[in-house]
C-alpha cells in the first residue's frame, strides 16, 4: 500500500506534465478510481489511507487537507511525491486510470462516483464521513468493469 499524499502528488505532477492540471475535487475522484481499479485487479488496496464518504463524494482527508489551499483552482505547482516504489503492475494501473480520466471533467467523474448503489452511495446511506468499505469497493469495480481475478 502507498501513502495517499504521495500518490496524489504523482497524479498532480502527471496533470502538470500533460497540461491538464487537477483540482482538489477531481484529484479525489482520480484517487478513488485508482484505488478501486487496483483493488479489483490485484485484490489489494492501493492506498494506505481510508477513503471516506463525505457529502459531495469520496474523500481522502489527508489529501483534501494538503490541497485545500488551492480551493477549486487547478493545482499548477509541481509536488514532491517522494519515492513511491511502484511495481510495474501498479504503475500500469495508475497510468491507465490517468489516461482514462485526464480528459474527463471532475463533475462527470463525481457523477459516476455518486451512482445509486456505488460504494459511496452505500456508505452515505449509513452515515456521512464514514469509511467506504474496501470490500464493497473491490466488488463494485469488478462488477462495473467486468473484472475477474484468479485466486493464487
Amino acid at each position: 500500500m502507498h501513502d495517499a499524499i504521495k500518490v496524489a502528488c504523482y497524479f498532480v505532477n502527471l496533470g502538470i506534465v500533460d497540461d491538464v492540471p487537477l483540482t482538489n475535487m477531481k484529484l479525489q475522484k482520480v484517487l478513488y478510481l485508482a484505488n478501486g481499479m487496483h483493488l479489483a485487479l490485484t485484490e489489494k488496496p492501493l492506498l494506505s489511507d481510508d477513503i471516506q464518504a463525505w457529502r459531495y463524494g469520496p474523500v481522502i482527508p489527508s489529501v483534501y487537507n494538503t490541497f485545500k489551499g488551492w480551493a477549486d483552482k487547478p493545482i499548477t505547482a509541481p509536488q514532491p511525491s517522494g519515492d513511491l516504489n511502484l511495481d510495474a503492475n501498479t504503475q500500469s494501473i495508475l497510468l491507465d486510470v490517468w489516461n482514462i480520466t485526464k480528459s474527463v471533467d471532475g463533475i462527470k467523474l463525481a457523477n459516476w462516483t455518486h451512482l445509486p448503489g456505488s460504494p459511496w452511495d452505500e456508505a452515505v446511506k449509513r452515515a456521512l464521513n464514514t469509511t467506504i468499505s474496501p470490500d464493497l469497493t473491490k466488488q463494485y469495480f469488478k462488477e462495473s468493469f467486468n473484472i475477474s481475478t484468479q485466486e493464487a
